[in-house]
């Protein structure tokens, strides 16, 4: 009959609430004299703020039940956190730390974003970082695949072909690179063709067939269509950029000088283990 009865897993839970309750009579002997001071008080901006809450996830305001109801949840989580708290469940607690550290941290980065930049702060911030909003040099090309493999007697007479006016579209071999590629950056090139093909385009002119090119698939005559050089975007275009770049740099700096000065607080002695 005991053995049954400790199977149950209603006695089981009452058994921990006694463990628990006993742990907290041991911690706090004299919690039974501050009765007066168990008070929870829940005022207009609180259920206030049940309501807005509700609203803000169900679209629609809370029935006088339903707010019955999350005021009555509200007080029960009340006392769950200082049941807790007093039972020092926060001490040692990998979570509860790393949420309080990301809700000190958030006071940096609030003060910074609270701060409006200046227009003329956000264009001495845009005049110092101008490499950051630089669109890289573009080229344009088409390209005729060799395979992995070309003689240079078969390369000669190739351009030569070309010269004479052979359409370029029908020369080389079959592949499923394009023979054509608009105006494009490195990475875009360098993804498609590998990264030695950009270098030796970045390298030859404009209008005449050059090669044979290697690229990761093997090689190429290649011909530049158009080479747009590297600029610097115009602030108008880039302000929000600009802007979110500034706070972001603000918010990190906000953040070394808090570490700082908190730390600073602090004297860290560093305790040897014993020999």
């Amino acid at each position: 009959m005991i053995r049954k009865a400790l199977g149950e897993p209603l006695l089981h839970f009452f058994l921990i609430g006694a463990i628990l309750f006993a742990v907290f009579a041991l911690r706090n002997p004299d919690a039974g004299e501050a009765e007066g001071e168990r008070i929870i008080r829940v005022d207009e901006g609180d259920i206030e703020r049940l309501r807005q809450n509700y609203e803000a996830v169900w679209n629609r305001a809370p029935t006088e039940e339903a707010l019955a109801g999350l005021v009555e949840n509200y007080v029960y989580e009340e006392v769950l956190v200082r049941e807790a708290l007093a039972l020092g469940m926060d001490q040692n607690d990998a979570v509860i730390r790393q949420r309080l550290r990301q809700k000190m941290e958030f006071l940096a980065s609030a003060a910074a974003d609270a701060v409006q930049p200046t227009d003329a702060e956000i264009a001495a911030y845009y005049e110092d970082h101008a490499a950051d909003y630089t669109r890289p040099a573009r080229i344009g090309f088409q390209q005729i695949y060799l395979g992995d493999t070309a003689s240079q007697a078969d390369v000669a007479a190739l351009k030569a072909a070309l010269d004479g006016g052979a359409d370029w579209r029908t020369q080389g071999r079959m592949s499923l690179l394009p023979p054509e590629v608009p105006p494009s950056g490195e990475g875009a090139i360098s993804g498609q063709f590998g990264p030695r093909l950009f270098e030796a385009l970045s390298a030859a002119q404009e209008g005449a067939w050059i090669g044979p090119v290697a690229s990761g698939y093997g090689l190429h005559l290649v011909r530049i269509t158009e080479k747009i050089p590297a600029e610097t975007l115009p602030l108008e275009q880039v302000r929000e950029r600009v802007l979110a770049d500034l706070k972001q740099a603000r918010a990190e700096e906000m953040a070394e000088k808090q570490r700082e000065f908190l730390m600073s607080r602090y004297t860290v002695e560093r305790v040897e283990a014993a020999q």
